[in-house]
Parts: C-alpha cells; sequence; structure tokens
C-alpha cells in the first residue's frame, strides 16, 4: 500500500477525513512538517503490526506473517504467465501492482511503500519478490508458482496459481482477492481465444 505524504497545515483542516481513510480504507498517511515526515496515520492494524515488530517479545501475527494459497485456472500455464508477465494483461485486474518479470527487476505494490525486488524468475514457472532489507523483521517474501493442474476428465487445461508469503504483509484475504481476479480474468480470456 503506499503511503499518502500530507502537509501539516492541509491535515489539521482535513483530520476527520484522513482518521477515516486509514482507519476504514487502510491508508498510510505521512503527515509532513516543512516538506519532512513528522508523524504519520496508519490502521489498527498496521499498528498492531509496528508495534509487534518494535518488541521483541512479540510476534507478527500469524496471519500476517505466513500465507499459502492457491487457486485452479482453467486456462494454459502459458494464458495464465501472460495475463501476470505483461502489463497490458495483468492492468485490469491488478492494476495495483507493477512488476518486472525478470531477475532483479522491480515490484511496486500497493500494500508496501518499499520497491520491491524480482530475486527468483523462472518464467512460465515461478517469480519470487522481496520487499524490505531482507532481515527477517521486516522483510516480505511472496513466491508465486504456477504448475499443471491435474486432468480428471477431458476438461480444458489447468493451472495452479500458488501464492506464499513469509513476513508482515497483506494476509490471506488479499491474496485470495488476487487469485479470484486472477482466475476470472485468464479464464475469460481464455474463452474468448478459443471461441474466436
Amino acid at each position: 500500500m503506499r503511503t499518502t505524504r500530507i502537509p501539516f497545515g492541509e491535515a489539521r483542516a482535513q483530520l476527520r477525513d484522513l482518521v477515516c481513510r486509514a482507519a476504514y480504507a487502510g491508508e498510510r498517511i505521512t503527515i509532513t512538517r516543512n516538506g519532512s515526515p513528522a508523524a504519520a496515520l496508519v490502521s489498527l492494524e498496521d499498528l498492531r503490526v509496528l508495534e509487534a515488530l518494535a518488541d521483541p517479545s512479540t510476534a507478527v501475527p500469524e496471519h500476517l506473517a505466513t500465507v499459502d494459497e492457491s487457486v485452479v485456472i482453467r486456462a494454459s500455464r502459458g494464458m495464465v504467465w501472460g495475463v501476470f508477465s505483461q502489463h497490458r494483461y495483468r492492468v485490469p485486474w491488478w492494476g495495483e501492482l507493477m512488476v518486472d518479470t525478470y531477475l532483479h527487476g522491480e515490484a511496486i505494490a500497493e500494500w508496501d511503500e518499499r520497491t520491491g525486488r524480482v530475486v527468483e524468475c523462472d518464467p512460465g514457472e515461478s517469480i519470487t519478490m522481496v520487499w524490505g532489507s531482507g532481515s527477517a523483521a521486516d522483510s516480505v517474501e511472496v513466491r508465486i508458482g504456477l504448475s499443471d493442474a491435474i486432468a480428471l476428465s477431458d476438461a480444458a487445461p489447468g493451472t495452479v496459481v500458488r501464492i506464499q508469503q513469509e513476513g508482515a504483509g497483506p494476509g490471506a484475504d488479499y491474496w485470495l482477492e488476487r487469485l479470484a481476479a486472477w482466475r476470472d480474468y485468464a479464464e475469460a480470456l481464455s474463452s474468448s481465444s478459443v471461441q474466436s
């Protein structure tokens, strides 16, 4: 998630709106004074994560630290990889993600203000991205893997997409939403290309 920067005077005038944006939309807001960050507004969930990270005796909540979700998409692996790896196909279903699908490429996601890095990429198979310095305390690693689904009948080809997250990131609900959007878009595109 991106952080919005607001000058102090504007924050004072719009405090009610800013609190609602932080509390209900999960937006992170940095309040600046003379152009430099002075304070921040974050949701209570983000605050709990920050407090857990600051206190070595407290672990990051399990539901935020580790995610392992998957979905079967009724489309070829090439089609599924293509709608992720090609920006023009990714924008309709995941416009908030900018990623260079090659080793050492950049990854920018709306849920983290830091620029991530692609640390592993095997086109059509998997991609691993890391946000943070690499220390376990502040990094988030996201791995997306593709494999062929086991066909139980003469059904259309299928691809299993698995997303794994290690570290305090957006959590399972976010990834389930992204997987559903990916599935819907790839299946619609696949069926329209078959009918043409």
